[in-house]
């Protein structure tokens, strides 16, 4: 068992990588940017390098990112549903710049659609994110509470949504 938390990266991800190794903890997770709002700051190179360098010399592995809370892969507003899965593609992007194994992200809400729609649409949508962003982090999906129309909430649920996904990173 490897022991990590989710650190702040208010001040930068270079503080978390820190933090993390001041706390002794051998994984992390991080949000790559504002977790509230749709726009990020870009990456620059040399900063997602000196995170992987300070990340690398805490020992920290695994790291893993966790998605914007705007991301909505099972969204029934068709524009809502095409920003969240090119929101996620960035994210997959920028996290494997960085050097981390996973992003992290609920699989988003249904709403009032049935629930065989909705993870039909949550499956439909990272499977387009994992395509834009080509190889790199992997994709893990977040269990969630459940309740109004939210997909996750039951194990049952992301076995199915995993086997919407079989055959992809």
């Amino acid at each position: 068992m490897r022991l990590g938390i989710h650190l702040s990266v208010a001040g930068g991800p270079m503080r978390a990588a820190r933090e993390a190794r001041f706390l002794g903890l051998e994984c992390l997770q991080i949000f790559a940017g504002t977790p509230r709002t749709w726009k990020q700051k870009p990456l620059l190179k040399a900063d997602a390098l000196a995170f992987r360098r300070a990340a690398g010399e805490a020992g920290l592995s695994p790291v893993v990112v966790h998605a914007p809370y705007l991301i909505n892969l099972g969204a029934g507003d068709h524009a809502l549903w095409r920003r969240s899965y090119l929101a996620l593609a960035s994210q997959l992007k920028r996290a494997t710049a960085r050097g981390a194994a996973a992003v992290v992200v609920p699989p988003g809400r249904r709403g009032k659609r049935e629930r065989e729609w909705g993870l039909e649409r949550g499956a439909e949508g990272a499977r387009r994110a994992l395509d834009a962003a080509g190889q790199g982090a992997a994709l893990w999906l977040e269990n969630t509470a459940g309740g109004g129309g939210h997909l996750g909430g039951e194990l049952g649920q992301l076995a199915m949504l995993l086997d919407r996904l079989e055959g992809l990173p």
